[in-house]
């Protein structure tokens, strides 16, 4: 199933304190306090650095992850499809490439392709593959404005740090595309009951974690045998919608995708499977 929870020994050269929180067979290890969103970043690079030379056996390999990208691919693809006008396609945290490279293949266009990730050593990969990939984390990185006709965040807009980091990452996305782009993206659920998120809130609750800096939703992990930590937020729909529309977007479909459980499903109980959302700039 997806990577564990855990807690590093220690982070920024100081080790935080340990809360331990065990529910339903699950360890929750909040690190207190919340790290700043700039080290936050700093561990997400190393995390996807370490992994980079596996990443992509791991997604067409394991039992749960590869259907699930694989219907988040096809529903991206459907949304290409729809607009033969796409010509230009900004691909965040586009990792390795490989996704990006193969929804274009599966489509037979020869639309072009910008990528950036915040790992050196995805980019690295991504380039190879003929994906015009920039190392830098997004806020950082040039991008032209109303130059793209769409942008997909695939299994990455949940490790954004910080509520406000958000909002400024999407109004950043809002105004690299042309009128009437495409936003295509993915995020956990909060309310699966099959993921973390109905744990990790019990722990924001039970250990008042708002008050060492945390945002509901907000989990620390490791990959089972990994050393470099990761942080996700786990997405409630009310919160995203109004996030969206803040940023100048219009929600066209907001499906649920199963993961853990009936993986690559499109399912319809509002607490179970990650969220896809397709939204059009307004």
């Amino acid at each position: 199933r997806a990577p564990r929870l855990a807690l590093p020994a220690r982070l920024g050269g100081r080790a935080p304190r340990r809360r331990r929180y065990d529910v339903e067979g699950r360890h929750i290890h909040p690190i207190v306090p919340k790290p700043s969103p700039e080290r936050i970043l700093e561990l997400i690079m190393g995390y996807y650095d370490e992994q980079a030379h596996v990443y992509d056996r791991f997604d067409l390999e394991h039992p749960t992850r590869k259907p699930y990208t694989e219907k988040i691919n096809e529903l991206v693809a459907e949304a290409y499809a729809a607009r033969p006008e796409l010509e230009r396609v900004l691909a965040l945290a586009c990792g390795t490439g490989r996704r990006a490279w193969s929804i274009r293949k599966g489509l037979g266009r020869q639309y072009g392709i910008t990528g950036v990730d915040i790992s050196g050593a995805m980019a690295d990969i991504a380039n190879e593959r003929g994906i015009d990939a920039i190392n830098a984390p997004f806020l950082e990185a040039e991008v032209p404005e109303e130059a793209y006709d769409a942008c997909t965040i695939l299994y990455a807009f949940g490790h954004v740090p910080h509520s406000g980091l958000r909002k400024q990452w999407l109004r950043k996305v809002h105004r690299s595309l042309k009128p009437g782009g495409l936003l295509l993206f993915d995020v956990f659920n909060l309310n699966d009951r099959h993921e973390w998120g109905p744990s990790a809130l019990k722990a924001y609750e039970r250990l008042s974690l708002g008050d060492q800096g945390y945002e509901r939703g907000d989990v620390f992990y490791q990959r089972t045998g990994g050393r470099e930590t990761a942080f996700l937020h786990y997405f409630e729909e009310p919160e995203l919608r109004a996030l969206l529309a803040e940023c100048g977007f219009r929600v066209e479909r907001l499906l649920h995708v199963g993961y853990t459980h009936r993986s690559g499903q499109l399912l319809q109980e509002p607490d179970a499977g990650a969220f896809f959302v397709q939204a059009v700039k307004e």
